[in-house]
């Protein structure tokens, strides 16, 4: 009988672990999702208000960047490509305010952390358009331009860039 009992208690602290993991878990999402919010309100602010535009797309790029802290080496409930998402928003921000310091250290981080690219909704790599954009004192030739999956618009005010800076 005693075996039963020992049985049963370490039943029951294993199940009192499970539900104490799942609950930090859970908080940890909590805590994410709460920190991804306050960057995005941020995000669409500066959307708005164009006096203030620069720094408050910096100041979301950091509290966006800084979320993802939130979930390194723990387990969690958050998705791969929300998580990728949300990273990337950081990154463009940072672009967005002027800061391309910390958009190229966050972007090497996107590559290294992610084995996988985004896609706009006009088919464009988010990877292809950012390392445009943060090269872009590297011009390309013609052909090689063309072959990057960038947005066309930005492969063509890049021309112009070039263009005009040979001159």
């Amino acid at each position: 009988m005693a075996s039963t009992v020992n049985f049963s208690k370490q039943q029951n602290n294993a199940a009192i672990e499970n539900k104490i993991a799942t609950m930090r878990q859970a908080k940890l999402s909590r805590d994410y999702k709460n920190c991804i919010n306050d960057g995005r309100n941020l995000d669409n602010l500066a959307a708005k208000d164009m006096n203030n535009s620069l720094s408050l797309y910096h100041k979301s790029a950091q509290i966006l960047v800084k979320c993802s802290n939130y979930l390194k080496k723990q387990i969690h409930f958050i998705s791969k490509d929300v998580e990728m998402k949300n990273f990337a928003l950081g990154i463009q921000n940072f672009v967005k305010s002027g800061d391309l310091v910390n958009a190229r250290i966050n972007f090497e981080i996107f590559k290294k952390e992610f084995d996988k690219d985004l896609m706009f909704l006009d088919g464009s790599s988010f990877i292809s358009n950012m390392e445009l954009l943060l090269n872009y004192k590297n011009p390309k030739d013609e052909l090689n331009l063309a072959m990057i999956n960038a947005n066309n618009r930005l492969k063509t005010e890049l021309k112009r860039a070039w263009h005009w800076s040979k001159k």
